[in-house]
């Protein structure tokens, strides 16, 4: 974060705050209503704790949320990227993100002229036996969001990893069916992603949880990363796409090592190379979405400049035009 400067007025009937630059460009505001109490005529109170140092802290965390994300869109902008996809902000998870905050992203996002891509939602990444009800408000907030950002597609997962992913089908199938039609119902495409840490790691599993869920509603998102830290030592080619490209919405982008570490794309073990060509081919008109699991120097910018420039150096070597 660069150097800012934060004013909060605690008024009679809301706390506002302003956060803005030292050249004084305004980089985020927040209103947060409070109650004055009355206890009897003439008499006005505020409680020193639950309003003004509560609404100080929250107002603070909204402010440098907001900043944190606007910081983020000039990296993008100055590396030609016009959509985003939304898993956190300021390290705040995007189904715990207050409404305010998300408002106030959405209003720069339109004002800079990006398109938010999908909503990485945690919904299903969980143990099998969490609480259903819970991962509903996961999805309802995941939900929320995407019709807010005017988002396509909504993350899934495929509960924690067991020792046998198969016993999980009917069960996961179930609430994959159910939360499918539910975003459809809002407008959105509910992707489950095959995650090396869930029981759909790879396109044999992916395909057997669609076939489980029975959905027309529900897609993939493929991330050849995921299937190739699941096992390095046997990942090949495509890792699978070609027996489930049909049913691909959305394509997350990471690199693993042989020895089963993050890598900067390109080092690792997938072909990136054949996948943007298999992709070209076959006509995908879906987002590419850059997962920065791999650090540079603890630093998630700079991984995200190295694999942005990586992958548009393969996509030249390989014949293969990106749009941004």
């Amino acid at each position: 974060m660069v150097a800012a400067l934060l004013g909060i007025d605690i008024g009679t009937s809301s706390t506002k705050g302003v956060l803005c630059d030292p050249g004084g460009q305004v980089l985020a505001t927040v209103v947060r209503p409070h109650v004055t109490s009355m206890p009897r005529p003439g008499w006005a109170e505020h409680d020193a704790l639950t309003v003004w140092w509560a609404d100080v802290c929250a107002v603070s965390r909204e402010l440098l949320a907001q900043a944190g994300g606007v910081e983020v869109l000039g990296v993008c902008e100055e590396l030609g990227i016009r959509a985003v996809e939304l898993r956190t902000i300021d390290g705040v998870s995007i189904v715990d993100t207050t409404p305010s905050v998300l408002r106030a992203i959405r209003d720069e996002l339109n004002v800079r002229g990006f398109r938010v891509c999908a909503i990485a939602s945690p919904f299903l990444k969980c143990g099998r036996g969490d609480d259903p009800l819970a991962q509903e408000r996961v999805h309802d907030r995941a939900l929320e969001a995407a019709m807010m950002m005017s988002a396509p597609v909504v993350r899934a997962f495929a509960y924690w990893r067991e020792a046998h992913p198969s016993a999980v089908l009917q069960e996961l199938g179930s609430a994959l069916n159910r939360a499918a039609a539910r975003s459809s119902d809002a407008g959105a495409t509910l992707a489950l992603e095959n995650e090396h840490e869930c029981n759909v790691a790879t396109s044999a599993e992916a395909r057997a949880a669609l076939d489980a869920a029975d959905s027309p509603h529900l897609r993939l998102i493929w991330d050849p990363g995921n299937a190739a830290m699941l096992d390095p030592a046997s990942f090949a080619g495509l890792g699978g796409l070609e027996t489930i490209y049909d049913q691909v919405a959305h394509v997350h982008l990471k690199d693993v090592s042989a020895s089963g570490s993050w890598t900067r794309i390109g080092e690792g073990i997938v072909d990136f190379a054949a996948l943007l060509r298999y992709l070209a081919s076959a006509g995908y008109e879906g987002y590419l979405s850059f997962e920065t699991h791999y650090q540079r120097d603890g630093s998630g910018e700079l991984s995200t400049r190295d694999c942005v420039a990586a992958l548009r150096s393969i996509a030249a070597h390989a014949d293969v035009e990106l749009t941004a």
